[in-house]
C-alpha cells in the first residue's frame, strides 16, 4: 500500500500544505479548501503589492498567480519526494 502524503507533511507546517497532501491523497472536498487557501495567500500577497504601489490589474494578476505559483510547487515538491521514497 502506498504512503499517503499526509505523511511527509514537516511537523507544525502551514495549513496550506497539509490541505495539499490531503489533495494529492484524493481527500474529499480538498480541493475546495486549497483554493481557498490560495486565495487567502494571494489577499496577503495582493496586500504587499498594493503597498509596493503595484495597481489595478497587475495587482490582481501578479497576487494570484504568485499564490498559484506557491501551491504548485509545493505541490510538486511532495509528488517529487513521495516518488523518491518509493
Amino acid at each position: 500500500m502506498a504512503q499517503p502524503y499526509q505523511c511527509l507533511v514537516a511537523p507544525k507546517s502551514p495549513p496550506s500544505t497539509y490541505e495539499i497532501a490531503a489533495l494529492l491523497d484524493g481527500e474529499q472536498g480538498a480541493g475546495w479548501r486549497v483554493a481557498s487557501l490560495t486565495m487567502q495567500r494571494a489577499l496577503i500577497i495582493g496586500t504587499g503589492l498594493w503597498l509596493a504601489g503595484i495597481r489595478d490589474r497587475k495587482l490582481i494578476v501578479g497576487s494570484l498567480t504568485a499564490s498559484a505559483t506557491v501551491t504548485f510547487w509545493i505541490m510538486g515538491l511532495y509528488l517529487l519526494k513521495k516518488e523518491k521514497n518509493q
